[in-house]
């Protein structure tokens, strides 16, 4: 077998584990269709840590601590495929530093202040995601600064966030578009 994906071409009665090991180390995209009593914990450790998205494929009784924390390690993003009794602190705050958005699968045990504003400073857009008794002035300052359409996240209202004092820190979209 030259390519991974010709996996997909073999008929799976005819798949076996040596096959699908060699098929994934060539192309780990190819690990959906390895059949599911093939999927060792050495071949989902394989897929996963070219790809942590693949962690969607692996059965859920194969699910591990250790492939959960792989996948992410590889994209924060996976923490949203992590099922809930996995996301522990740790896991979340890896996401959360190697991309900010994963702060919305964050469970609400472990959103704290701190994990708020790593995410807020990896990427103002997480402002979306960060509970109102989390924000505060500075915070909202560094999303937006971060990232200007994080403007839209910041409430008119919000009880921690003067709308003067956040006007006085952005420059006008206008201005930064000349």
């Amino acid at each position: 077998m030259q390519d991974g994906f010709s996996l997909q071409l073999v008929p799976e009665q005819r798949r076996t584990a040596m096959l699908c090991k060699i098929a994934v180390q060539r192309c780990p995209g190819v690990f959906p269709w390895v059949p599911p009593e093939l999927m060792t914990d050495e071949l989902c450790s394989i897929a996963i840590k070219h790809d942590g998205s693949l962690l969607s494929h692996v059965p859920e009784g194969k699910i591990t601590q250790d492939l959960c924390n792989l996948a992410v390690r590889g994209t924060g993003y996976a923490l949203s495929l992590v099922p809930d009794g996995y996301r522990t602190a740790e896991i979340c705050e890896i996401a959360v530093r190697s991309a900010g958005i994963p702060l919305e699968y964050v469970p609400t045990r472990h959103l704290s202040k701190e994990i708020c504003e790593i995410a807020v400073r990896q990427d103002g857009m997480a402002l979306e995601f960060v509970p109102l008794e989390h924000r505060s002035v500075s915070m909202c300052k560094i999303a937006c600064k971060n990232n200007y359409l994080a403007e839209q996240h910041v409430p008119v209202r919000c009880p921690c966030c003067n709308a003067d004092l956040l006007a006085s820190s952005l420059t006008p979209i206008w201005k930064r578009l000349t």
